[in-house]
């Protein structure tokens, strides 16, 4: 077993520097083309046409028919390609919340945020052995209203973050290629279909991963570039104290209201942004708890190297060559957002497995084939909807990205945390609903206007601990109703993740 673990692990690792080195030979041969004089329209396409194609193909190698691996990913993700993922995710949510100066949440409660979902609440999730919140609430709560209240609201925040994704993609390729909105959305809809539909969570993994890898290249090409071509071409830009200083100061300008903010936006900001389904996702691929909470790690590490590359973009970005410059930098947008738009799509079309219908049913449970034809159709719908509002619509990705965390807060986190509660039952997670519900509909009225992102998410917080206090108060001085069964890790293999009959 251990010598089939080692060399599926060097195929991955194979495939990986494969898919470096193919993608390096591509920027080579851009700026070979810029040297021998292409047009700049040319040099600047090849970049973001090279990623495009790449991604997409990748989601279709990793088709599959088989549930284990549509769902799960055949729990065979190693932790450095899981990290790369969270990576992308982050980036591209990061993306679509704009600069620090301009983001509606504090720079300090996203980070923070960020921290909590890929060292805490990813490996929490994959301990019980669920692939996506949608598994673990089916398995615990057997009510079916509750059950298609709680799948609209997981569909709707997917679809949320998918369209805030679509927003900012769509954007760069308008940019790109001068396209109009309704073939930018149209692109991105077919590139992220290719991504999710073929393969699940794999095709989305290995799509994020390598969205995440090819930016890190983008990123970091120049600086390499410099070091190797000599001594004189970095050091005297790095020992500018002038440059420096100014950078400093204007990311200090940017972030220090992070510091001055209320705390309680900076937590309701963390808590929100952890409580997002799509953080979740490379947890669930990993092998085990330790395994996601290394992900996790290297998920920050990835994140964070990607964040000191946009730190000090305008000192190694200052090349002569326009064209083949605007173009990778243009490939780095598009791939984060592009890696946002297909987390959020996978993350709602998980939210058919709490129904009835395609969810957790041990009497008589769907198909292989049911369930993956109902999760394939459902992120069909999700991507028709988002490119749609895409291409009709001009709004700002941040605001569905705060709606999206809000929802996440103050609606699902109750119930998802109170589901980790061995007493807990379907009544238990009602009234906790219930709670969360009638708290934000008071606080609402109360408003009387839409509240800023800072004032939303206190209410999500507000709100989300009503439904905590009602939820597990009741189920602690509830009668120990425990089931002498199989631990939930166990239903999860025998039930959502079986090969069907």
């Amino acid at each position: 077993m251990q010598d089939r673990r080692e060399l599926e692990r060097a195929r991955i690792d194979g495939r990986a520097a494969f898919a470096g080195a193919a993608y390096l030979i591509g920027v080579g041969l851009i700026f070979l083309l810029e040297r021998v004089g292409a047009p700049d329209g040319l040099v600047r396409a090849l970049g973001p046409l090279f990623a495009l194609a790449g991604v997409a193909l990748l989601g279709l190698l990793t088709r599959s028919t088989r549930v284990p691996a549509f769902f799960a990913a055949d729990r065979a993700i190693p932790a450095p390609y899981g990290g790369l993922a969270f990576a992308a995710s982050a980036a591209g949510l990061v993306l679509c919340l704009g600069p620090p100066g301009d983001s509606p949440l504090p720079l300090a409660g996203v980070a923070l945020g960020l921290v909590v979902g890929a060292l805490a609440v990813g490996p929490l999730q994959r301990a019980t052995g669920a692939s996506a919140a949608s598994d673990l609430m089916a398995t615990r709560f057997a009510g079916r209203p509750l059950r298609l209240v709680l799948a609209a609201l997981l569909f709707v925040i997917g679809a949320l973050v998918a369209t805030a994704g679509f927003e900012a993609a769509a954007n760069a390729l308008i940019g790109l290629f001068a396209l109009s909105r309704g073939a930018a959305a149209t692109i991105i809809a077919a590139v992220v279909a290719l991504m999710i539909v073929p393969g699940g969570l794999a095709g989305l993994i290995w799509g994020a991963a390598a969205s995440a890898g090819i930016v890190l290249i983008i990123v970091y090409l120049p600086i390499a570039g410099r070091l190797l071509a000599s001594d004189a071409a970095i050091w005297p830009p790095l020992r500018e104290a002038g440059l420096w200083s100014d950078a400093l100061a204007r990311s200090w300008s940017a972030g220090a209201g992070d510091f001055e903010a209320d705390l309680l936006v900076v937590v309701a900001s963390a808590l929100a942004i952890a409580a997002l389904p799509l953080f979740a996702a490379p947890a669930a691929a990993s092998p085990g708890e330790r395994q996601a909470f290394r992900a996790g790690g290297f998920g920050l590490i990835f994140a964070a190297l990607i964040g000191l590359a946009a730190f000090v973009d305008p000192i190694v970005w200052s090349a002569p060559s326009a064209s083949m410059t605007s173009g990778l930098k243009s490939s780095a947008i598009l791939l984060a957002a592009l890696a946002l738009a297909a987390a959020g799509a996978h993350s709602a079309s998980r939210a058919w497995g709490l129904t009835n219908a395609g969810g957790f049913d041990r009497q008589h449970p769907p198909l292989a084939s049911q369930r993956l034809a109902r999760s394939r159709a459902l992120a069909l719908v999700v991507i028709a909807l988002c490119a749609g509002l895409a291409g009709r619509l001009v709004f700002e990705p941040k605001f569905a990205i705060v709606a999206a965390a809000a929802a996440a807060l103050g609606l699902i986190a109750p119930v998802l945390a109170l589901a980790l509660f061995s007493r807990a039952t379907s009544a238990h997670a009602i009234a906790s609903l219930s709670a969360s519900l009638a708290t934000a509909l008071v606080l609402g009225a109360l408003e009387r206007r839409v509240p800023d992102a800072g004032r939303l998410l206190i209410g999500a917080l507000s709100a989300a601990a009503a439904g905590f206090a009602a939820g597990w108060s009741i189920a602690i001085f509830s009668r120990d109703r425990r089931r002498r069964t199989a631990p939930l890790s166990d239903l999860f293999i025998d039930a959502p993740l079986d090969p069907g009959g």
